[in-house]
């Protein structure tokens, strides 16, 4: 068991428009009234000549808007026929019609601390025409949260089993808010959950395996969202990376074997050695997040010092990571005599050299390893273990409380009865600590 010193490496539904006016008075219909006949009052004939009004929020001119707010646009006696909300840049804010075209809103926040032109176009039953022009700007934020990693991106190809992995810069207290600023796409009907596994890191697996050959793409629209009091989101994501084989390996320790399947076919059997009496590997279903040809393990890293009778320090070949607290496939040349008979390592799963580099050739990040028959289970959060725990179980990690349906890579539903839903919580202000990651190594 080691840690080596090598380094290792949806979408927010729309919000829903609401019908009726805003509450203007510059929206209410005029009412003329004609003199007085038989002793009641009549409504004029409409004007034909009546334009269309159009109300902007937030109004011409307004300073310090909060990006979390919506821009909404609306015309009475009449229909939009064009809307743009640019920031000066040009940046184009996307937003939806509702079915009588009578209102536009936006569909994701505002970027903080930015300008922005609208421009808006109606028309009347009669055929007049009318544009309203409108200018506001963004609060600058007190303070920012961004999203600092994401693991599957770079149009990399990835294993069956990579999970999709955000971490932020700060702790998140909003969490359904950032929930529903993800937007994934799939070339392949996909349905999974998010997970939170702290406020700063966050998970996504699929109900079932990733389908080999998925192309995949996740958009985070983070730009204005307010993750906790006073605290928005700066710098929207786009990865985009594909799914490639079905790989997955079958470590049984009490028969000192390891099985590679690929695409359902075995493909190689290798004796191993697992971890001895004292260094138990873990048993559980395990997904690789590192591979590196030379990593240096020093006992030190897991609590055996120098000077320990049990302390060591070895430059390891081929090793493929599947544990945060320092569990490898690698070469083992030292014990290759028990490889096949008897579990002598620290935790590890020791291999031939021949083998481990066939092995972490053959190996990319995302693939499984599924050990059986050690004393030890594998421990939630030691390494990816999104795929150890029933999708049920998965799913309560989210604060949705919703699976996540991808859309098409054109970003269409898939089905019209798709969830749809917007954010209505309130801020969260307590304090809280995310939960750290431990980390050990051992060979």
């Amino acid at each position: 068991m080691h840690n080596g010193v090598a380094p290792s490496i949806s979408r927010p539904w729309p919000r829903r428009l609401r019908s009726g006016p805003l509450p203007l008075l510059a929206l209410t219909p005029l009412l003329l009234l004609a003199a007085c006949q038989g002793g009641g009052a009549q409504q004029a004939e409409p004007d034909p000549e009546q334009s269309a009004r159009i109300a902007v929020v937030p109004g011409d001119g307004t300073e310090a808007w909060r990006p979390d707010k919506p821009v909404r646009i609306q015309a009475a006696g009449g229909r939009l026929t064009n809307v743009s909300v640019r920031t000066a840049e040009g940046t184009k804010v996307r937003g939806d019609f509702d079915d009588r075209r009578s209102t536009w809103v936006s569909r994701w926040t505002l970027k903080p601390d930015t300008k922005y032109k609208v421009r808006a176009s109606a028309v009347s039953p009669e055929g007049r025409r009318t544009t309203e022009r409108t200018s506001f700007a963004t609060l600058e934020p007190a303070s920012t949260i961004d999203i600092t990693s994401v693991n599957a991106a770079g149009g990399d190809t990835y294993g069956v089993g990579i999970p999709i992995v955000l971490t932020f810069d700060k702790p998140v207290y909003n969490k359904e808010w950032v929930e529903r600023a993800l937007e994934l796409r799939t070339s392949e009907p996909i349905v999974g959950a998010w997970r939170w596994t702290s406020r700063q890191e966050l998970h996504f697996r699929p109900k079932k395996y990733w389908p080999t050959g998925t192309k995949a793409r996740l958009v985070a629209h983070f730009d204005g969202v307010r993750a906790a009091k006073d605290v928005y989101g700066v710098g929207n994501v786009d990865a985009r990376f594909e799914i490639g084989d079905k790989r997955i390996t079958k470590i049984n320790t009490k028969t000192y074997r390891m099985k590679v399947y690929e695409n359902g076919d075995l493909i190689r059997t290798f004796a191993q050695s697992a971890g001895r009496p004292g260094y138990p590997t873990t048993s559980g279903t395990h997904v690789v997040f590192a591979r590196d040809p030379l990593v240096i393990m020093d006992s030190a890293t897991v609590g055996i010092p120098k000077g320990d009778p049990e302390y060591y320090r070895l430059k390891v070949k081929w090793t493929v990571k599947f544990s945060f607290s320092g569990l490898y496939t690698h070469s083992a040349p030292w014990s290759v005599g028990s490889q096949g008979s008897a579990n002598v390592s620290h935790g590890c799963i020791n291999m031939r050299p021949d083998q481990a580099k066939w092995y972490y050739g053959r190996s990319r990040v995302g693939d499984l390893i599924k050990i059986t028959g050690t004393p030890r289970d594998l421990e939630w959060g030691n390494g990816w273990t999104d795929w150890d725990i029933p999708f049920d179980e998965y799913l309560e990690g989210s604060t949705t409380g919703e699976p996540v349906e991808a859309l098409t890579l054109r970003g269409k539903p898939r089905s019209e009865g798709s969830p749809a839903a917007s954010p209505t919580a309130s801020p969260t202000t307590s304090p809280g600590t995310p939960n750290p990651t431990g980390s050990s190594p051992s060979p």
